[in-house]
């Protein structure tokens, strides 16, 4: 038994007999011997009545400090900060989680301010909601910046919930640290940022477009550059007009890239390339790159890709190939150039000298029309020697061209040209001419 239930037992033992004294005493004389039995008996079972009690309210408050030792841990270790506030926002009692959390001996924690703790931007935000707690009696919530006195490089950030006590003179107060969510949040909003600028800044039209609603649920600003139309146009706009600006020439091959990214393995990454009518009526070659994403129920979600203008690179293919077929038809010329200029130095006549030329061609490149015709010098014209063509509705007159006009266009047409200058050689007397031209028409 310790020192605190003895003393109590000693008290009651007192203030019970200050009772009886104030009673008639009994006169034990009087009482016969059966009363005196009777009476004995009676003090003897109030007697361990009163042991039975003493030992139950012994147990029951052994059981109480038990629990309240429980509620005490709890309250001392609870991951929350709990704080109670006096009105003017001074503290009056604080568990060992807020004592962490400040950096501060509990002991030197009562008779403090909160605000001291709080940092600098954020004492204005805690002032007034502890004013809003009292003023409405009602749980209240805020966000403010904490500084621990151990470490005040940077500061955390806590979560208070505040409800005013019953005699309307207390705050009880809730911290949550919520540092580590702030954080993310700030983290997140960076890389937002980060991205946006990426993607309106990207050369690249980025865009996301609902499967099932077939409209666009986003689009970068980059598009209207592309296009002409802006990402709110393109987001309004019904899917049959946005699908009517493509070039019919290429819908067939959007339709089937289409088909096969709907029928494809989730993931996949698919293009394609097609024009489109922009805004000011002319078509852009446009490369389309995308993959289909599924939604949480497994179906075809929404399309996410990308869209840049390959304008500039579909015109430089198709010079490149005009060039390749320049130079391919050039190497063609020098060849055939070379025979005739054999096939005219074995001849004997002007005659002999065209039927040469076409039978030497006839070899090197299949043609359903040639024709080989003279340029009288003294007449300023041209006459037709020679004709072959399995086309016997074709005429055989030509117009009368200028010298020099039919050599500026030499290298524009599919017609041949040799320069001869034969003069009045033993063989070709009565010919007074200065070249041949030889015309043909290939097959292919």
């Amino acid at each position: 038994m310790d020192i605190n239930t003895v003393a109590k037992s000693a008290e009651l033992r007192r203030r019970a007999e200050e009772r009886l004294n104030s009673r008639a005493p009994i006169n034990p004389a009087m009482l016969s011997e059966t009363d005196r039995l009777q009476l004995a008996r009676e003090l003897q079972v109030r007697q361990i009545e009163l042991e039975i009690q003493n030992e139950e309210l012994l147990y029951s408050r052994e059981g109480l400090a038990a629990v309240l030792e429980e509620y005490k841990s709890l309250y001392d270790h609870s991951p929350a900060s709990y704080v109670i506030l006096h009105r003017d926002g001074i503290i009056l009692q604080a568990n060992l989680t807020f004592e962490h959390l400040i950096g501060v001996h509990r002991a030197l924690l009562f008779g403090r301010r909160l605000s001291s703790f709080v940092a600098e931007s954020d004492r204005g935000v805690l002032n007034a909601f502890i004013e809003q707690v009292f003023n409405t009696r009602a749980k209240q919530v805020c966000e403010a910046a904490l500084l621990n006195e151990l470490d005040q490089s940077a500061p955390f950030y806590v979560r208070m919930e505040g409800t005013v006590s019953a005699n309307g003179q207390e705050c009880r107060l809730v911290l949550i640290d919520v540092t580590e969510r702030k954080r993310a949040e700030t983290a997140l909003r960076e890389s937002e940022t980060r991205l946006r600028e990426v993607l309106e800044n990207s050369l690249d039209a980025s865009y996301k477009r609902n499967l099932q609603t077939n409209t666009y649920e986003y689009m970068s600003p980059v598009f209207a550059q592309i296009s002409g139309y802006t990402p709110d146009e393109m987001e309004t706009l019904p899917i049959e007009i946005v699908l009517g600006l493509m070039h019919p020439d290429d819908a067939a091959e959007v339709e089937r890239v289409m088909a096969e990214s709907m029928s494809g393995a989730a993931g996949a990454t698919y293009h394609v390339e097609y024009r489109f009518r922009h805004k000011d009526g002319d078509y852009r070659w446009l490369r389309d790159q995308f993959t289909v994403v599924p939604d949480a129920e497994g179906r075809l979600g929404a399309l996410i890709g990308s869209v840049s203008d390959v304008t500039a690179r579909r015109q430089d293919e198709e010079r490149l190939l005009a060039n390749q077929q320049y130079l391919r038809r050039l190497a063609q010329r020098l060849v055939v150039l070379r025979v005739l200029d054999q096939a005219i130095q074995q001849a004997d006549a002007v005659d002999e000298i065209a039927n040469q030329a076409l039978r030497s061609l006839s070899q090197l490149i299949p043609f359903t029309t040639a024709s080989v015709i003279e340029y009288d010098a003294s007449a300023r014209h041209w006459t037709p020697l020679v004709i072959q063509t399995d086309t016997p509705a074709i005429s055989a007159r030509f117009p009368h061209f200028s010298l020099p006009a039919v050599f500026t266009n030499r290298m524009n047409t599919d017609h041949y040209y040799v320069d001869n200058d034969v003069k009045q050689t033993p063989r070709c007397r009565r010919w007074a001419w200065t070249c041949c031209l030889l015309v043909c028409v290939p097959a292919w």
